[in-house]
């Protein structure tokens, strides 16, 4: 169907002296009831109010009879074919749903049923001219009169009242102006239609409804849009099919609203699905948040604990594990972040090879002066997988470009992924007083001193750590933190009034110290791995760096403590020490996700590890003193307001409507 006309139509309607035609007329009322219509506008344009076969599309004789026009026809036949075209129901029914769905109301597959006379089953049918009469009131109502008058035009009572027997006969004028404006308007309206139907070819196919329902659109490349196809979260579908000679219409409740129903025998999922297949495993194009916007995932109220457990057991990192969790809720193939930096880009969405896209979001009133220069950006990374390794790697892409770009610009970038299973914030710390006059004599005993500076440099490498988004920095923050202090320690640039002597071993005997080590690292790694030989002889044996840690280490914490050993003793292949040299050498990468996972798994140890270490030098304590309790007392407030501190959310709950990313999110 396309809308076609026979010549003497398309010359009337071009010889049409009105400034708007039929088709500039009922065009926005199509775009209307897509606006405001959701899918009951999908049930309009399908028509479908039952089962026929071998039945002809009424629209499809309405174009045949617009073809066959004959305007050189005697005046009974021109009557005829005007009254064979006003009296087609199906357009105006069309109509009366198009007006519904662009006032937000539901599809009904009987719209004038409040226009029949009498009890079923005795009851008539409402003719064509009070069908006609209803749409052009209804039209007027909704401040669309150019449609009342498209109508009123179209389709004539007098005109139509001369098939009676008795009435007297019009002009034969009066009926070729009749029939024009008729075929004028209907040919409009098969035109719009069948343009309208045709879009569908380039829209998705799969979209989310309420109750965990799945609609699929069913479109080919001659006709467009054909059917829908609602996948049940059961199992099983429900259909709307409208073919040249049948329509179709699978467990549906005619309503209105038009409802999908179940079998009911098992309890659905709260989850979306199509047949056997998990609706995420197909994907959804697009992403979940508007751009510039940051908002809980609306889980419609089901439970969402089986899909956060899915995500947990799918990987240990937590960063995967929100992303996982958000692609199960949504759907969608990507991973939203967010960034923060004093960085102008040229415009306003940005993509940088396939994948990374950035979209910068208008500045928001009323923000601190500090964030004058600041820019938030709204990212996201498209994904051709959902496998937890592609998403882990795509998670390590996001934070490359964002440090390349922060070290091209010589910029600090702050960004952070919007869903995590696990809430990263510490909330308020509430020190007691005997930790704040624990804390004043610490920094009385370093103020002033060469070691407040040495332990300062540390301190702010352990910090370094905490802030860290890669766990490989995080690993070496740690260590650094800990090694700078035993190194300065060890060569007398330091104190803290430990009493730490170090060694002072003769030439010769270091010499021949190293020669021994070199000859025992041989024997253990030259014929299995003579890269590590390499690397291990010059760190431990001539370098020595960890074995002057280790002297510092034993001092601070005792010769045989646990922290020792996991320092120095290797565990399952490895130690802390060694895992710093191969990180810090390359021998351990985040392209390989055993490593990655090894790191993750002893990154909590370092960190401990090289806490205690510090705070035993700044308050001064030997390896038989306890350290002070610090208070564990905290505040943590849920906001409302901010999307941090709700991972899942039905939006009606929450006071904020307002999910527009703020600066503030990043602190």
């Amino acid at each position: 169907m396309n809308g076609e006309v026979n010549k003497e139509t398309r010359q009337a309607a071009e010889a049409e002296s009105t400034s708007n035609t039929p088709e500039d007329i009922l065009g926005p009322l199509f775009k209307a009831a897509a606006s405001r219509g959701g899918i009951n506008f999908t049930y309009a344009l399908l028509r479908v109010a039952g089962e026929t076969y071998n039945t002809p599309d009424p629209f499809l004789i309405l174009q045949s009879k617009l073809m066959e026009l004959d305007w050189a026809a005697s005046e009974d036949a021109i009557l005829s074919q005007y009254c064979a075209l006003a009296t087609c129901e199906a357009p105006l029914e069309l109509l009366a749903n198009l007006l519904r769905c662009a006032r937000g109301e539901p599809y009904h597959m009987f719209p004038f049923l409040h226009l029949y006379r009498g009890e079923f089953p005795h009851g008539s049918k409402p003719t064509a001219v009070e069908m006609a009469e209803d749409v052009a009131l209804t039209a007027t109502q909704d401040g669309k009169p150019e449609i009342s008058q498209l109508l009123r035009d179209a389709y004539t009572p007098d005109i139509l009242a001369a098939v009676v027997p008795g009435d007297a006969a019009p002009a034969k004028a009066q009926i070729e102006e009749a029939l024009r404006k008729c075929a004028l308007f209907l040919s409009a309206f098969l035109k719009v239609y069948s343009e309208v139907r045709l879009e569908f070819r380039e829209l998705p196919r799969f979209h989310k409804l309420l109750g965990f329902q799945v609609l699929e659109l069913l479109v080919d490349e001659e006709t467009g849009l054909y059917g829908i196809k609602v996948h049940l979260p059961s199992g099983e579908s429900a259909c709307l099919l409208r073919r040249p000679d049948s329509t179709k219409c699978v467990n549906v409740e005619p309503g209105p609203p038009l409802r999908f129903c179940m079998s009911g025998l098992t309890k659905a999922p709260d989850e979306w699905r199509v047949g056997t297949k998990r609706l995420y495993e197909i994907g959804l194009p697009g992403r979940y948040n508007k751009l510039g916007e940051w908002k809980p995932i609306d889980y419609q109220g089901g439970d969402h604990a089986p899909i956060g457990a899915r995500a947990e057991a799918a990987s240990p990192d937590p960063d995967v594990q929100g992303a996982l969790f958000y692609i199960m809720c949504t759907g969608h193939w990507v991973v939203e972040f967010a960034l923060l930096a004093p960085l102008e880009l040229p415009s306003e969405q940005v993509t940088l090879g396939e994948r990374f896209h950035l979209y910068r979001c208008p500045p928001l009133q009323g923000l601190a002066e500090g964030s004058r220069y600041q820019r938030v950006y709204d990212g996201w990374w498209d994904l051709e997988s959902i496998e937890p390794d592609a998403i882990r790697l795509a998670i390590s892409e996001i934070g490359l470009h964002v440090n390349m770009m922060a070290l091209a610009y010589r910029v600090s970038a702050s960004w952070q992924l919007k869903y995590r299973m696990r809430d990263i914030s510490r909330g308020c710390t509430c020190p007691s007083e005997d930790g704040l006059l624990a804390l004043d004599s610490m920094l009385g005993n370093l103020s002033r001193t060469d070691d407040a500076f040495v332990l300062h440099a540390a301190i702010d490498w352990y910090n370094r750590g905490t802030s860290a988004r890669n766990v490989f920095a995080e690993f070496l923050c740690y260590y650094i933190a800990m090694e700078s202090v035993a190194i300065a320690l060890h060569e007398g640039k330091a104190d803290f009034g430990m009493g730490y002597v170090p060694a002072r071993v003769p030439k010769k005997r270091r010499e021949q110290q190293r020669d021994e080590c070199i000859a025992r690292k041989y024997e253990e790694l030259y014929a299995t791995s003579p890269t590590r030989f390499v690397e291990e002889a010059y760190s431990k044996c001539v370098v020595g760096l960890a074995q002057q840690v280790r002297g510092v280490a034993e001092h601070i914490f005792g010769h045989d403590h646990e922290y020792v050993h996991a320092l120095f003793k290797e565990r399952d292949g490895y130690s802390l020490s060694s895992m710093r040299s191969r990180i810090a050498h390359g021998r351990l990468s985040l392209r390989r996700r055993e490593h990655e996972d090894l790191v993750w798994s002893r990154v909590y140890e370092m960190s401990r590890i090289a806490r205690e270490f510090l705070m035993r030098l700044a308050l001064r304590l030997g390896p038989d003193a306890a350290i002070p309790r610090w208070s564990q007392s905290s505040l943590i407030g849920v906001s409302g307001f901010d999307p941090r501190g709700f991972l899942v959310a039905s939006p009606e709950l929450l006071p904020n409507k307002d999910w527009r990313i703020r600066p503030e999110w990043f602190l």
